[in-house]
């Protein structure tokens, strides 16, 4: 399966170019989710809110209305994981090496995971 290196690029950068105030908003424990002190998401929620990945989108989970899940826009309709495999054109094994794992990343600690894979994808 040859990733989408385009997309991950682009991913990279948007979590590079974060102001102080978005950094403060990102949070890789879940997609996206809203609580009394406002909303957060991931490096991929904040990708698809951002416009990075245009055939993905955020959808309540039904979860006390505060948590979201990723499905596809158009195709077939896959969620989360799924639907990062589908998006991106990556395994599951490695999504889950570039956005899972230690929940206390920075956007540039992300950014640096992804073009690290890009560059051993290229190779």
């Amino acid at each position: 399966m040859k990733p989408t290196v385009k997309k991950l690029v682009e991913i990279a950068e948007m979590l590079e170019s974060m102001t102080p105030k978005e950094r403060g908003t990102f949070d890789m424990s879940f997609w996206k989710y809203t609580d009394s002190c406002g909303t957060k998401a991931c490096a991929i929620g904040h990708a698809i809110e951002r416009g990075v990945l245009p055939d993905l989108e955020l959808t309540n989970s039904g979860h006390n209305d505060c948590r979201y899940n990723v499905r596809t826009r158009k195709g077939g309709i896959y969620y989360n994981f799924e639907a990062l495999i589908h998006a991106l054109r990556i395994s599951y094994e490695d999504i889950n090496k570039l956005f899972t794992g230690d929940i206390c990343l920075t956007p540039k600690q992300v950014a640096r995971k992804i073009r690290r894979y890009v560059t051993r994808c290229q190779k």
